[in-house]
Parts: C-alpha cells; structure tokens; sequence
C-alpha cells in the first residue's frame, strides 16, 4: 500500500461482515469461495474464488480471484503448512 493510500481513519467508524465456505473437492484440490461486505465511510461488497493443488500434505500452489464494486484481484500463491 503507497504512503498516499489509507483504509479509513483514526476518526472513521463502521464494520464488516463475511462468510467463506472451503472444500477439498479432489484429494489434491481444494476450492473456496467467500463473499464479504463492509461499511466505513461508502460500503462495499466483495466476492472472492480460490484454488489450491497440493503438491505434497503441506506444500501447495494457489490461485485466486476477487472482485467487488471499485476493484478486482488476481492472486498466485504458494503455501507452506507446519
């Protein structure tokens, strides 16, 4: 985040709200979606996809996917699970 781009305020009030769902779909995949909604000044809503392949129990690669009313996001992951 640019020193010029700020999430809210010290003075700014609001809240948010969100529920995902995960699901090992493939013994090797698992998927996930999520949709959240937040109210701090405007609101917003967001929605959010991911994947992830295992490549072992604990080592992963991920994609993902989100989008709401001002933006949207690729995402290209690699987990580590301890």
């Amino acid at each position: 985040m640019s020193a010029g781009a700020r999430l809210g305020g010290a003075d700014d009030d609001g809240f948010g709200l969100g529920v995902g769902v995960r699901a090992q779909a493939l013994p090797q995949v698992q998927v996930e979606a999520g949709i959240a909604y937040v109210d701090l000044d405007d609101s917003d809503t967001a929605m959010g996809f991911a994947a992830r392949y295992y490549f072992t129990e604990s080592l992963a690669a991920g994609l993902g996917l989100s989008f709401s009313d001002n933006a949207s996001a690729r995402t290209l992951g690699f987990r580590a699970e301890f």
